[in-house]
């Protein structure tokens, strides 16, 4: 059982996120009522610097983990995961965004290694034939996806830029990414709980950065805040949730 001061700890830092969350949302959202908002919100430093902060408190919620977590390498990988997310996070808060999507790469290469524990093990067991119907669906609607976004939205404004081959390269990587968080659940290697966490954090992360991309191709103005919205909308749950998809809730009465 979770001792009563990390829990408490634990406890304060999920509503301190809570908190900023609901304060930079709300912020955010008022940017589209009229344009003499939109103009003193460019101004202030609030909505930019919270979500910094959040981010510091997702991944404190793993520092704070010690033995509670599901096991000592799991916990080690989200470790690394959420220090490679907050320099990524700050890389973009100063502009540097193609050395922050590089780093973002990295976090998704360790999702993928540690959401696909048990994978082979199962390909070997013939599980992917015994889920055919929901892997090929995952196959399907991923690809599907990409390649409509790809096609159809990035494809004509970055027609001839490289910035296209680098969104086109980091889609096709999240997207594996995706599709092995979905396969989690099949595999039984994370216990239920968090194998359900960890997908759907990864399934925010990966909605987060298609409105990003999103975000690159449009012109200034209502359309393109909306979407800038609906990023920090997803992105702050994702990072929530794989966060506590790394404490293991059979051992430890944490709710």
């Amino acid at each position: 059982m979770m001792d009563r001061s990390r829990k408490i700890l634990m406890f304060i830092i999920l509503g301190a996120i809570i908190f900023l969350f609901g304060g930079y949302t709300t912020t955010d959202w008022l940017r589209l009522t009229t344009e003499e908002l939109r103009g003193a919100m460019a101004t202030t430093v609030y909505p930019r610097l919270s979500k910094v902060v959040v981010t510091f408190l997702c991944a404190a919620l793993i520092l704070v983990i010690g033995k509670y977590g599901l096991n000592k390498k799991d916990t080690r990988f989200l470790k690394v995961a959420f220090g490679l997310i907050v320099i990524a996070d700050i890389l973009m808060y100063i502009g540097q965004v193609m050395a922050g999507v590089g780093v973002f790469a990295l976090v998704h290469a360790i999702m993928i290694y540690r959401n696909g524990t048990g994978i082979m093990e199962f390909i070997s067991n013939k599980g992917i034939s015994k889920n055919k119907k929901a892997f090929l669906t995952y196959l399907i609607v991923i690809i599907l996806f990409d390649v409509l976004s790809l096609t159809f939205l990035m494809y004509p404004p970055l027609k001839g830029n490289i910035l296209f081959f680098i969104i086109a390269g980091y889609a096709a990587f999240l997207s594996i990414s995706l599709f092995v968080a979905l396969a989690t659940i099949k595999i039984q290697k994370l216990p239920r709980t968090n194998a359900v966490l960890a997908s759907w954090g990864i399934t925010f992360f990966f909605l987060c950065d298609f409105t990003v991309g999103l975000y690159i191709i449009l012109q200034p103005g209502s359309l393109k805040l909306f979407v800038d919205n609906l990023t920090w909308m997803f992105y702050t749950p994702s990072l929530v949730l794989i966060a506590l998809s790394g404490y293991d809730f059979r051992k430890n009465k944490i709710i």
